[in-house]
């Protein structure tokens, strides 16, 4: 995951572990660089003084198409693995900007202009 823009961009690293039947075969359709999504529990571990972030799996979504390279080049080829697509936005659902608005500050009593009370 990247964090920060232009000379203060950085990677974060975050050890990703998941168990059980559900992700033995995740490995046969998906390559090193495909797009993932994933959801699970963060966590922390500590080795050598140092802090690391993990997350215990808990669901993986495969949310990139096939490359050129992996596809062999060919743009006609649907051969390979089935990927989940996403879902499709419900479009009657409030935006969050809009779901936001709704809650404005001053409708909020415990919030002022000279901070929180």
């Amino acid at each position: 995951m990247d964090s920060g823009f232009g000379d203060k961009k950085q990677t974060i690293w975050i050890d990703c572990s998941a168990w059980g039947k559900r992700f033995e075969k995740v490995g046969e359709y998906i390559t090193k660089g495909s797009q993932l999504g994933v959801s699970g529990e963060l966590g922390t571990r500590e080795h050598d003084g140092k802090t690391y972030i993990t997350l215990r799996v808990a669901d993986v979504t495969l949310v990139g198409g096939k490359s050129d390279s992996q596809s062999g080049g060919s743009s006609g080829s649907r051969g390979g693995a089935p990927q989940r697509q996403r879902p499709e936005r419900a479009t009657d659902a409030p935006s969050a900007r809009e779901t936001m608005e709704e809650f404005a500050d001053d409708s909020i009593p415990f919030v002022t202009n000279r901070g929180v009370l």
